[in-house]
C-alpha cells in the first residue's frame, strides 16, 4: 500500500475531526450571518498563506487563528446540514490545504531538530482520536511533543544504512538495489522514509516493516516474517533477600526479572507455544529495589542475548508490563547501542493479566546467586555432614561455579539441615 505524505496524514485528521466535534444548531438569520463571515475570513487568511512576503512567525500566527476558524466551522457544518455551504466548503478546502502544508513543513523541521523526531509514525499519531482533537484545537510542535512520549508512535532503529534514496527519485530501496547501479544512494532510515512520500521500490519486501498486520500476508510472507522478527515478554519483581541471613551488609530486598523469547511477530502471549518458543530465564537485577530499572535491564538482557546468543539482527518486539520502563528505556545508553544493532526495536506496554507466562517463569526458576565471600561459611556449615557422603555429593552439585545463579539452593539446604536437626 503506498505511504501518505505528511501533508495527506494532515489534511484527513482535520477532515475526521468533522466527525468528533459536536454540532451547533442555529437559526436561518444565525446561519446567513455566520457563514458570511467565516467565508470572509477565511477569504482574508488565505490572501496572507499565499502571500510570498508572508514570514514563518507570521505564518504561525495565522495558523493560530485559523484553528478556531475551523472548529467553528465544522461544529456549524454537524449542526446545521440542511444550509447549503458549497462554497464556503470549497474556500475551507483551499484554507485546509494552506494550512497542512505548512504543518507538513513544520514537522519536516521538527524531525531534523529533535533527536528522535525521525521515529515518529505520523499516521499512527493521527489515527488516535485524541491527537486529531489536539491538532485541531495547539499547534503541531505540541503534538508532536506529546507523540515522542507515547512508544506506540515511536521505534528506535538503526538510522545509518537502512534504506535508501536517489536524488530525484520517488521511491526507497535497499543498498543492493539491482534498479539503481550506477546511480548515487543516500542513506535514510525507514521512519523518515515512513510518512514523507517515497514508496518502496520492487526490491522492498512485503514484510520489511516490524509490526505489520499478519493477515494481509501471503502464506510464504508470513514465513519470511517469523524468520526476521522476534519477540519477547519480561516481567521484573522484588523479593527479600534470603542471603542476608549469611550478610547483614547485603540489602532487605532484591530485584529480579525473567523474560521469555520466541521466535516471531506474536501480538500476544496467547501465541506462545513450545515450538517458537528460545529461551526461557531469570536472573538477579544489579538494581536493588528499583523495578523500573529491573526492567530496563531486562530489556537490554533480551537484546543482549538475542544479539549475540542467537546472533539475530532483524526486528524486535518487546511486551512489558512496566509502564515507566517502556517510556524511559530509549534514554538507557546501553538500550539504545543494543536496539541499534537491530533492525528495529519496539517496545509495547501490557496489562499485568495478559503477562503472566514471564512472571510464572520467574516464579518458577526460584534462584539466588551466592557471593564469593559467603561460599567458606556455607561449605563448612555443610561439612558437619561429611559423614554421610552422599548427601555431601548432592550439596557439592549446587558450588560448580558459585557465581553463577543457584536454582532452589536455599531451600534444599534448609532441607538438608532439618533432616539432621540442626538448622543452618
Amino acid at each position: 500500500m503506498e505511504k501518505k505524505a505528511d501533508q495527506k496524514i494532515l489534511f484527513d485528521a482535520y477532515i475526521l475531526y468533522q466527525k468528533l466535534c459536536k454540532g451547533k444548531k442555529m437559526t436561518e438569520k444565525q446561519q446567513a450571518t455566520l457563514k458570511k463571515d467565516m467565508f470572509y475570513r477565511a477569504d482574508k487568511m488565505l490572501l496572507f498563506f499565499n502571500s510570498p512576503t508572508t514570514s514563518a512567525s507570521e505564518r504561525n500566527k495565522l495558523l493560530k487563528k485559523c484553528k478556531p476558524l475551523y472548529q467553528q466551522y465544522c461544529s456549524f457544518v454537524k449542526g446545521n446540514s440542511e444550509s447549503k455551504v458549497e462554497d464556503l466548503n470549497k474556500k475551507m478546502i483551499q484554507l485546509l490545504e494552506q494550512m497542512t502544508l505548512w504543518e507538513a513543513e513544520q514537522i519536516h523541521n521538527f524531525r531534523k531538530k529533535e533527536s528522535a523526531g525521525d521515529r515518529l509514525d505520523i499516521a499512527a499519531i493521527f489515527l488516535e482520536a485524541s491527537s486529531v482533537r489536539q491538532l485541531v484545537s495547539q499547534q503541531i510542535d505540541q503534538v508532536l511533543r506529546t507523540a515522542l512520549k507515547d512508544n506506540r508512535f515511536t521505534i528506535i532503529s538503526r538510522v545509518d544504512q537502512k534504506v535508501f534514496i536517489t536524488q530525484k527519485g520517488s521511491k526507497y530501496h535497499r543498498a543492493d538495489c539491482p534498479f539503481c547501479k550506477g546511480r548515487t544512494l543516500i542513506s535514510i532510515s525507514f521512519a523518515k522514509v515512513e510518512n514523507t512520500g517515497y514508496t518502496p521500490c520492487k526490491c522492498i519486501g512485503k514484510t520489511d516493516k516490524v509490526l505489520v498486520k499478519k493477515e494481509a500476508l501471503s502464506e510464504g510472507d508470513k514465513v519470511a516474517l517469523e524468520k526476521q522478527t522476534m519477540t519477547a515478554f519480561i516481567d521484573e519483581s522484588v523479593r527479600t533477600n534470603l542471603w542476608r541471613q549469611w550478610d547483614d551488609t547485603l540489602p532487605e530486598r532484591q530485584s529480579s526479572y525473567s523474560y521469555v523469547i520466541c521466535q516471531g511477530l506474536l501480538k500476544s502471549e496467547r501465541e506462545i507455544s513450545e515450538e517458537n518458543t528460545v529461551s526461557v530465564n531469570a536472573c538477579l537485577a544489579n538494581e536493588a529495589e528499583d523495578v523500573t530499572m529491573s526492567a530496563i535491564e531486562a530489556i537490554s538482557a533480551v537484546l543482549l542475548k538475542i544479539a549475540f546468543r542467537f546472533e539475530f539482527r532483524g526486528d524486535i518486539v518487546i511486551y512489558t508490563d512496566n509502564m515507566a520502563a517502556k517510556d524511559k528505556w530509549h534514554q538507557n545508553e546501553k538500550a539504545v547501542y543494543l536496539a541499534s544493532l537491530f533492525e528495529s526495536v519496539r517496545v509495547c506496554h501490557i496489562s499485568r493479566e495478559e503477562n503472566t507466562v514471564a512472571d510464572t517463569a520467574g516464579r518458577e526458576m526460584a534462584f539466588a546467586s551466592l557471593p564469593t565471600a559467603l561460599m567458606g561459611s556455607v561449605v563448612d556449615k555443610c561439612r558437619k555432614y561429611d559423614k554421610l557422603k552422599e548427601e555431601m555429593d548432592f550439596v557439592k552439585q549446587y558450588f560448580p561455579h558459585p557465581k553463577q545463579n543457584i536454582r532452589n539452593l536455599i531451600e534444599e539446604l534448609r532441607l538438608l539441615a532439618e533432616e539432621k536437626g540442626n538448622k543452618l
